[in-house]
């Protein structure tokens, strides 16, 4: 028997990445990892479309990231 083949939306992932990369119970290491796993998926299915920064690294103005951001806490689109 066949099986179906089974995809996931890009939204979801998207979502449930960036809820990840939004804990505060992971680490800095597994969140690079996830960042790094999930970029080449999404490059892989040409739906890559970039990333920013989590409210979390931006000064109080918004204007630029705040010193010592964290480069793990991206956001992405």
């Amino acid at each position: 028997m066949a099986s179906t083949r089974k995809t996931l939306d890009r939204k979801i992932l998207v979502s449930q990445l960036n809820a990840a990369l939004a804990s505060p119970y992971l680490t800095v290491e597994v969140r690079e990892t996830l960042a790094s796993f999930v970029g080449s998926v999404l490059s892989e299915g040409n739906a890559y479309k970039g990333f920013g920064y989590q409210r979390s690294e931006w000064n109080v103005a918004g204007t630029a990231l705040r010193v010592g951001h964290d480069d793990s806490r991206r956001l992405y689109y």
